[in-house]
Formats: C-alpha cells, structure tokens, sequence
C-alpha cells in the first residue's frame, strides 16, 4: 500500500504564545533551526487541542499498524476460505468448515 501521509516520526513539541500546540515532524534540518514539517493544532480548549495534537502526532504509527492488521485478516479469511472449501463428512454442525462459511459469511456482511 502507497504511504499517502506525511511520514513519521511526529512530535507534540508545545504550545505558542496563542495557546495553540505545534507538533513536528523530524525535530529540525541538519543546520536550520526549523521543523521539517509542521502543523499548529488549534481547538476550543486546551483539552481538545492536546487531544488533537496527540491523535496528529501518532498518525503514522496508527497508519503503519492499521496496514499490519489489514495483512492478518487477509492471512485470516485466506485460511477461513481454505477451510470454508474443504471437504466434510461429519455432518452438520461438527465440521469445522460450517463455522468457516458462518465466519466469512459475518465478515463480509460487516465489510460491506
């Protein structure tokens, strides 16, 4: 998957002389005393603003293990599948691949 954000890592690094919070992404340039990148949180309160700023500042890391958990589930209906495929002759309700097919069944009904 394509990396559309800005990269991490983010830093929640304080507030301005507005009461505003800054967060920063790689704390400065090799020989300039600006951040790299850099966004101001703004808010109804003080509150709020350091909620935002810390949702903002853990946004890659959150992006990062959302792309983890989407490469399980996929591993996960991809055996659910196998499963679901196979052949049973226990009977209804003591094969594993009805529990299979029930399972895909929720998971794309949930996807949709």
């Amino acid at each position: 998957m394509e990396t559309k954000h800005t990269p991490g890592p983010w830093f929640v690094m304080g507030i301005d002389g507005n009461g505003d919070i800054q967060v920063s992404g790689h704390p400065f340039y090799i020989g300039h005393s600006d951040p790299l990148y850099h966004c101001i949180v703004t808010g109804n309160n003080e509150a709020e603003r350091k909620a935002n700023a810390a949702l903002i500042a853990a946004a890659p890391e959150t992006a990062a293990e959302r792309d983890r958990l989407r490469e399980v589930n996929a591993e996960l209906v991809a055996a659910l599948e196998t499963i679901a495929n196979s052949t049973c002759d226990h009977g209804p309700g003591f094969c594993a691949r009805d529990s299979a097919r029930a399972a895909l069944a929720k998971a794309e009904e949930a996807a949709k």
